[in-house]
């Protein structure tokens, strides 16, 4: 009678290491793009939050009596200098909570104010999902 062994062969194994293999990249792929619309969603939340603390500050600094619209809170410098600069005010004053309003992926880059006066704004960001685009939020 002859023994018979037992055992895998070889091309059971590399079978099995290919199938873990696809199944490992399937994964990783679907995290990484996981993980950029979430980034992308907390800086949509971040501009959204300051949008409206912004509103908010002007309109607490409308005039009653005459009808004349009040200043959104205004900063000089770059554009990160002047974003940063707002939302410390906001902050301040009770607008924005002491959260951070950074960038997900990196917390020393921050939002840019595109164009801020007394009357206008825009805060942008740059997404990262399905490509790299940039979300400007304006004054309503």
């Amino acid at each position: 009678m002859k023994k018979r062994k037992t055992g895998f062969t070889l091309i059971e194994l590399l079978v099995s290491i290919s199938i873990i293999a696809i199944l490992t990249v399937a994964g990783l792929i679907s995290f990484s793009r996981a993980s950029k619309v979430s980034r992308d969603a907390k800086r949509k939340a971040d501009l959204e939050t300051v949008r409206q603390a912004m509103v908010q500050f002007r309109a607490n600094r409308e005039d009653p009596l005459i009808g004349t619209p009040g200043q959104y809170p205004t900063a000089t410098g770059t554009s990160k200098e002047q974003f940063d600069t707002i939302v410390g005010e906001l902050q301040s004053k009770g607008y924005l909570s002491a959260g951070d309003i950074k960038d997900p992926r990196d917390p020393d880059v921050t939002y840019i104010c595109d164009t801020c006066s007394s009357n206008t704004f825009t805060f942008k960001a740059d997404l990262e999902h399905p490509s790299p685009t940039v979300l400007p939020v304006s004054n309503p």
